[in-house]
């Protein structure tokens, strides 16, 4: 097959997803765990790095979803959350004397099932909703009436919930006020709500088809601080109940960043063995990312043709190695990172017919100097001391692989005047591994 595209005529999309709908309707890579999410199986959980293609997995089940003239699709994100307020009030109930487990917990519950209702309520008002059962309408009607402020749309859900209700009862330490608190967050029992809801769309699956419920951005809002991390975890723990109790009438799929979870692991706030067989991981390997750039600069390909044709504008080979494994050695394992490499070289190149060997290392160190901003960016919040690392990092040569920025960082790492400065380096927590493996 004949190519005659040079590289300043290609387009490699944007590196975030939401900026990235074209690409992702239409050169969506389809990975293991793509095929998971996608399957009848309850994996809600989705794990990854900033920038590995959680939230493009999101976005992509929302455009296929929007493709079916039945699509059920809710999607929230913790911008619509006054999450200010809602991270200072975490902090004085775990402070306090209240049950704030059982508080996140009831929240959460509340938060979710109110979105469900609500999309049942002012959703599609095909006629798929006029066949239901009367039992399904009155527990759904009851939770309306009962927990309108939970069916509220979700930016006024959360904010009343926590700092207009919550915040007004949770410090009276009366034990009567704990009874109204706990009457407020649950004000019935609304488990028959769920049985109810499952067993309708098992029962008529055809017409209601299945509602997929994604939360994404957790991790751009929430810090590592105590009452964040335990705020986080009991919603695992709902989303974790609510998939078993609900497996033929929801779909759920949580986005959260490696490190957020990470924590949550390390400070006990979960107990990973019983999350562990509901987790997909985002692993990528350099073929894969390859394919994925290369199916993007030529949409419409196959991906063996797409792969052939990205290849034969590039060096064929670099310091004796083939293409994909030469930037397999120095761009972390992520779509957003081969993005950006690939926009880095394209304007490297300028207005240049061929792409040489020398605008590939030439990338490779731009790229590098802007990988340890985003590393700071990304770590910054959850791990402060990260900066320091940074700082020494810069005194690194300008090319560079993954063996030696280990060495560097276990050297880092394992110094004692660094340790004193930098708390946060010390530990599982941000080890030389995790910064780079997980890459």
């Amino acid at each position: 097959m004949s190519n005659d595209k040079k590289i300043k005529d290609l387009s490699f999309g944007e590196p975030e997803a939401e900026h990235d709908m074209y690409f992702i309707e239409h050169a969506f890579c389809e990975t293991g765990v793509w095929r998971k999410v996608k399957s009848n199986l309850r994996l809600p959980f989705i794990i990854g790095r900033k920038g590995s293609g959680k939230s493009a997995i999101a976005l992509k089940l929302q455009i296929d979803s929007a493709a079916i003239a039945d699509g059920n699709f809710i999607k929230f994100v913790p911008d619509d959350f006054r999450h200010v307020e809602v991270r200072t009030l975490l902090q004085c109930l775990v402070n306090s004397n209240t049950s704030w487990q059982y508080i996140y917990q009831k929240v959460w519950e509340g938060i979710i099932l109110g979105q469900i209702v609500n999309h049942i309520l002012n959703g599609d008002k095909s006629e798929r909703y006029y066949k239901v059962s009367s039992e399904f309408k009155e527990e759904v009607q009851k939770f309306e009436k009962e927990c309108s402020f939970y069916v509220n749309a979700l930016e006024d859900a959360l904010a009343r919930v926590i700092t207009d209700f919550v915040k007004d009862k949770a410090f009276q330490q009366d034990e009567i006020e704990l009874v109204k608190l706990r009457e407020m967050l649950e004000p019935y029992n609304w488990k028959n709500l769920t049985r109810v809801i499952d067993s309708e769309y098992k029962k008529d699956s055809e017409h209601l088809g299945k509602i997929i419920l994604t939360i994404d951005g957790l991790d751009e809002y929430w810090d590592c601080s105590e009452p964040s991390l335990h705020f986080l975890a009991q919603l695992l723990r709902v989303v974790k109940t609510l998939s078993a109790k609900m497996e033929n009438s929801v779909k759920f799929v949580i986005c959260l960043r490696d490190n957020i979870f990470r924590a949550l692991v390390d400070t006990k706030c979960v107990e990973y063995d019983k999350l562990e067989s509901a987790i997909n991981y985002l692993d990528w390997d350099s073929k894969t990312l390859f394919e994925l750039v290369a199916t993007r600069a030529f949409v419409g390909n196959s991906t063996k043709d797409a792969v052939k044709s990205l290849r034969s504008i590039l060096p064929e080979y670099i310091q004796e190695l083939d293409i994909e494994s030469y930037l397999g050695r120095y761009i972390l394992n992520r779509p957003r990172a081969y993005i950006n490499y690939f926009q880095l070289l394209q304007t490297e190149c300028h207005g240049s017919e061929i792409v040489e060997e020398a605008h590939v290392k030439k990338s490779i160190n731009q790229y590098r100097a802007n990988r340890l901003t985003d590393l700071e960016n990304e770590f910054g919040l959850t791990y402060p001391g990260i900066t320091k690392l940074i700082d020494e990092l810069q005194s690194m040569p300008e090319e560079f692989g993954q063996k030696e920025i280990l060495e560097r960082l276990d050297l880092l790492c394992s110094n004692a005047d660094l340790q004193n400065k930098v708390p946060d380096l010390n530990g599982t927590s941000l080890s030389a591994n995790y910064l780079i493996s997980r890459g």
